[in-house]
């Protein structure tokens, strides 16, 4: 006997504000997205993350891929979270206010140069990327469009 689990993301207003997902978007059905989100086009949020716009808002750029067991949220009217286009989260980030552009990651309060390699927790610029890193991070993107492309296809039943 073969059984198959069906579920739907956890998608669900706080306060009034619902989460706003592009119709090109890919959200796993293990994903939890609650309040003032905004998800753009062709990006994808993996099993397990939880964006919890609850009591600041978050935004997520175009093509940006928020990997497996991320944990995404705010502090309370004082720091949005901000992701740009084209950005790839680590595994498991824990994104309590940091301020994400393509290439970089500036926590609150802090510098990074964009284009630079931060590595750690709490993160430490370590050095300038590489051209062959850039080309890298920027085909990650692409390569995230066609995976929720496979997934948003593959039969929930």
């Amino acid at each position: 006997m073969t059984t198959s689990l069906r579920r739907a993301p956890d998608i669900r207003p706080y306060r009034g504000k619902h989460p706003q997902i592009a119709p090109s978007a890919y959200i796993d059905p293990a994903a939890v997205i609650i309040g003032d989100v905004v998800i753009g086009e062709d990006s994808s949020v993996w099993p397990c993350s939880v964006i919890r716009g609850d009591v600041h808002h978050i935004r997520i750029g175009a093509r940006t891929n928020i990997q497996d067991g991320c944990v995404l949220h705010v502090m309370r009217d004082e720091h949005p979270l901000v992701l740009g286009d084209d950005v790839t989260t680590p595994f498991r980030m824990t994104a309590p206010m940091p301020i994400k552009q393509r290439d970089s990651m500036v926590p609150e309060g802090t510098k990074i140069p964009p284009g630079s390699l931060v590595m750690g927790s709490p993160g430490k610029v370590k050095r300038p990327l590489r051209e062959i890193e850039k080309h890298t991070i920027d085909a990650y993107a692409q390569r995230y469009v066609g995976y929720k492309e496979i997934y948003r296809e593959e039969p929930t039943a």
